[in-house]
């Protein structure tokens, strides 16, 4: 990894905060989707999380990501164990990144599962971009879904890292005192 990736570093800080939290977490609250106010536990928020970073690792050889053809590895939201050890090599594979300039294609079709969408051209740091988003959202539902079942996730998971920022900066925000 280039010294100047930070898009790769601030991947790389999430995925940490996913296997801090999997490694604290009891497998009962891994793979409990029984929740009148959710669907998708947290074994199935990671697994998603999980995919899509799958499907970015395997379409950079391709040059082409398309994120609605992902394969789902339903493994991994029922074993932490499968959880942890990919999460692992997904963070393995982030560091050989050092190109973030380099132009890739890339499609969804916005969840209008329409087989034909186009690809559109992106960049190995937006898809990056996305990923660190696109994580932070499904760890700030993991962590109301933990909230519920009465298990406190850090105070700093599931904000994003510009909104952690912020906060730092005004003094406003629930860490703002802490940062």
């Amino acid at each position: 990894m280039t010294q100047d990736c930070n898009l790769v570093r601030e991947n790389m800080a999430a995925l940490s905060q996913a296997l801090d939290l999997l490694e604290r977490l009891p497998d009962q609250l891994f793979t409990n989707n029984e929740d009148a106010w959710f669907q998708s536990g947290v074994g199935r928020h990671m697994r998603h999380i999980m995919d899509f970073y799958t499907t970015f690792l395997e379409g950079l050889s391709e040059g082409a990501i398309d994120y609605d053809s992902r394969q789902r590895r339903p493994e991994l939201e029922t074993s932490r164990n499968a959880a942890t050890s990919k999460l692992r090599e997904i963070m393995a594979a982030l560091e050989t990144i050092d190109n973030p300039e380099r132009v890739v294609m890339s499609k969804t079709d916005g969840h209008q599962r329409n087989p034909s969408a186009a690809f559109s051209p992106s960049t190995v740091g937006r898809e990056l971009q996305f990923l660190a988003f696109h994580t932070v959202h499904h760890f700030a539902m993991v962590a109301m879904t933990l909230d519920r079942q009465g298990f406190k996730t850090p105070e700093t998971f599931g904000i994003a890292p510009s909104t952690l920022a912020y906060w730092q900066a005004t003094g406003i925000g629930r860490v703002a005192a802490t940062g």
